[in-house]
């Protein structure tokens, strides 16, 4: 019975409406043990549900529930004997009160629960205190159910049950395995979205030499997943369905590399941008809610890449976002509400070619006729086992606002609540604690980000299956293609150069006079910053680099051995890349950007920031 009890109360981890439930109804199993093996094998049985569930439940909550209220059965028969009925039931009153009232306060004010304390912080006192009588309410509801309950065991229940061991064995097999397929379907997801040395954009036509040290320096980090970005139409260039097969197998390669170091990988479907030729891929999306040829072409893709990742066994996921479309529904569709309609219907088609795909809601309001429209109808995410979202620290503040860890952490769990509520477990993909991208620098900020990243350990266990970081390591938003060669001389016009496999890495060997270009017409940056170049130079002799950016070329010199050469050419000069040498050299990881993405974990050059003790503390107490 305590296994089956423990069983139930699992529930709650990844149904969130059975946080007060499954405890009441964990309750009425003392009922045979009392009448069968007497008191004192009930309170027993309840103290050992209690030692499990609170060491094994995400849901503390629900535990807690349990702990305070979940021996009632065997209280209950003692209150009754208390005369007149009228302070038996204030007796029961009193009991209620002081244990619900209790709990909360050990939660809040011992065990300091971020997500218990958001959920009171997020609401007025009067609310609070109108939950608090409906909860002492909904006890004395119980009190009368159970009243119900006992008479129906001991008339149809008691003459047919045996209490033999062979039964014991049986509900003690079934709890453990109920509790047990619970905990591996939604064990904690503590995810970096992986791009190597470069980003999103051009993930899947880089090399990621480094891969394994990468990953394990991840793993070292808490982490237990990857996240790669797969461009619809890098994986598919063609209008006409024809697949990039390099691309595939390079996704390929990479799930499996995760693998062979310990970890999953999920996927997020259909990123936008890409390289794969000089037009925008923007018109590719537009169609899509359009054109049923783009329609079929993008349900290919899907189906492509879910056979490809689902025969991987470390395969843990994969889904869309909305932002993906948002750009591509607004020119199709004539209010929010049709835009939330169209993009469901994609997620929903897309789900019969790659199950279970889910999907990055819109968390947070827009205004359409002068009110605030919410997106929730997207919320279940379809047929997903789980509901994907984006949280901010920012989410909820104005502008030039600095936010306290502890508002910031409870603001962050009353949104994730907001998708709770469509009643499916809630996975973070993205989780931003800062913004550093042009255009945002007032937005608000919080005041102490390690504090806030230890505060969101209580959200993120009680709350959600997990969560991902986007700025793992920092990055340049660099507009070359096959920046580390790993794809050969693809993209690049070659002069007097070759590559070069140097312990399992393309390197690109310059002769002298030699050169490499690349033409970077339709490609730029999304701000006015200047343009800067980066590469790795191994000479064995002093030399020329010279690297020319559209009109403009500046010229270093290099020394013998390997060194990292930065350029900066004071204005934006994005149309093509030149890179020549007076040496014999090897060239690597080339980088024309304009801005770079900071996370503070670590930085370009791989040197740790100042959050990675605040990201090593949230991994490590995310139960």
């Amino acid at each position: 019975m305590a296994a089956l009890s423990v069983a139930i109360l699992s529930l709650s981890s990844f149904l969130p409406m059975l946080v007060y439930a499954s405890p009441l109804f964990a309750g009425i199993f003392l009922i045979p043990v009392i009448d069968e093996l007497g008191l004192k094998w009930g309170w027993m049985v309840w103290l050992t549900v209690s030692l499990l569930s609170a060491i094994l439940l995400a849901e503390k909550e629900s535990a807690a529930f349990y702990i305070f209220v979940g021996y009632y059965p065997m209280l209950k028969p003692i209150l009754e004997k208390i005369k007149p009925k009228i302070l038996c039931i204030a007796a029961k009153l009193a009991v209620f009160s002081v244990a619900i009232g209790l709990m909360y306060f050990i939660l809040c004010y011992v065990l300091k629960l971020q997500a218990v304390l958001a959920e009171i912080n997020s609401v007025s006192m009067a609310v609070n205190l109108v939950y608090y009588v409906i909860m002492v309410v909904m006890m004395l509801i119980y009190d009368v159910l159970l009243d119900k309950v006992r008479p129906i065991y001991l008339k149809r229940i008691k003459p047919k049950m045996k209490i033999n061991l062979r039964m014991i064995t049986f509900f003690l097999l079934m709890g453990f395995l109920i509790l047990g397929r619970s905990d591996r379907a939604y064990a904690k997801t503590k995810a970096v979205t992986y791009f190597g040395n470069e980003w999103p954009v051009n993930f899947l036509n880089s090399e990621h030499a480094q891969a394994e040290a990468d990953f394990a320096r991840i793993k070292a980090d808490g982490f237990n997943t990857v996240i790669y970005c797969v461009p619809w139409r890098e994986i598919q260039p063609g209008s006409n369905g024809s697949f990039d097969e390099a691309a595939l197998g390079k996704l390929d390669e990479m799930i499996t590399r995760a693998g062979n170091c310990g970890l999953s990988v999920m996927l997020r479907l259909g990123y936008t941008w890409d390289y794969a030729d000089h037009s925008s891929p923007m018109s590719r999306f537009n169609s899509l809610f359009s054109s049923r040829l783009a329609r079929s072409a993008w349900l290919k893709y899907a189906e492509r890449v879910y056979n490809l990742c689902s025969a991987h066994s470390n395969f843990a996921g994969a889904f869309l976002t909305w932002e993906d479309f948002w750009t591509s529904l607004a020119s199709e569709c004539s209010g929010y509400e049709e835009m939330d309609r169209k993009l469901m219907e994609l997620l929903t088609q897309t789900q019969q070619v790659f199950p279970d795909l889910s999907m990055e809601v819109r968390l947070f309001d827009d205004m359409s006729g002068g009110k605030p429209y919410s997106h929730e109808k997207t919320y279940g995410c379809g047929n997903a086992s789980y509901s994907s979202t984006i949280i901010t620290a920012a989410m909820g503040y104005s502008d030039g606002s600095i936010i306290s860890p502890g508002d910031a952490a409870a603001m962050s769990s009353a949104l994730i609540g907001r998708v709770q509520a469509a009643g499916k477990p809630v996975f973070v993909d993205q989780f931003l604690y800062m913004e550093t991208t042009p255009g945002y620098e007032n937005i608000a900020k919080v005041s102490d980000v390690n504090a806030y990243l230890a505060g969101m350990a209580d959200v993120f266990s009680s709350r959600t299956t997990g969560y991902g970081l986007w700025t793992y390591k920092d990055y340049a938003d660099s507009i070359i293609y096959n920046p580390e060669f790993g794809m050969g001389t693809k993209g690049w016009s070659v002069s007097k150069a070759s590559i070069e496999n140097i312990g399992g890495n393309n390197k690109m060997h310059l002769n002298p006079g030699g050169s490499i270009s690349q033409d970077l017409t339709g490609r730029g940056f999304g701000n006015s910053l200047s343009t800067k170049a980066r590469l790795t130079v191994d000479s064995a002799e002093s030399g020329k680099i010279t690297v020319t950016a559209g009109r403009i070329s500046k010229s270093v010199t290099v020394g013998p051995g390997t060194q990292t050469v930065d350029i900066d050419f004071g204005r934006q000069c994005k149309d093509s890349i030149r890179i020549s040498s007076t040496v014999s050299c090897y060239i690597d990881d080339v980088k024309l950007y304009a801005h770079i993405t900071e996370g503070n974990i670590y930085a370009l050059d791989g040197t740790p920031g100042g959050y990675l003790s605040g990201i090593r503390v949230l991994n490590n107490n995310i139960k």
